[in-house]
């Protein structure tokens, strides 16, 4: 007769556990009903500022260059915009007053941008090199920042 061997496991008795409770107490909200205030506030304040800010820089832009709307602008390269703006200088249809501060046209990406949303799916259907076909032919749009020169340091806040 074939022998059949048991086992007996022995289960340890959990303890159980403490459980942690964590609390938020009024002076923790008391403490941050202000911050949040004072953040909801600097941000509107920044939001307000940034349209403003953004206004002056695209007037700018386009005074500078003598185009109507900013997408033409977009879509000149940072030398055509180099190139513009001295021409303008150099036959008077363009001028500043000088003074404390001047001022240049900087890109924002040195390379441009673009914007191709429909890759992803193209490239499923087409395959790589078609994509990469596509992507070389897209017409490239730029942006661009305008940052005082004071004396002959450059303001960024980059």
């Amino acid at each position: 007769m074939p022998s059949v061997k048991t086992q007996t496991s022995l289960k340890a008795v959990a303890e159980p556990k403490a459980i942690v409770v964590d609390k938020i107490t009024q002076a923790d909200l008391l403490a941050f009903v202000p911050l949040f205030t004072e953040y909801v506030t600097a941000t509107k304040a920044l939001n307000k500022l940034k349209k403003k800010f953004d206004a002056a820089t695209v007037a700018l832009l386009l005074t500078s260059t003598g185009l109507n709307e900013l997408d033409e602008v977009k879509k000149m390269t940072p030398d055509a915009i180099s190139a513009l703006v001295t021409n303008r200088l150099e036959t008077g249809t363009f001028v500043f007053e000088e003074g404390e501060y001047d001022y240049t046209i900087a890109p924002s990406e040195e390379n441009g941008r673009q914007t191709v949303a429909w890759k992803e799916v193209v490239l499923g259907l087409k395959g790589e090199a078609y994509v990469l076909d596509l992507v070389e032919k897209a017409p490239k749009t730029f942006s661009y920042k305008v940052l005082p020169i004071e004396g002959d340091e450059l303001i960024d806040v980059e």
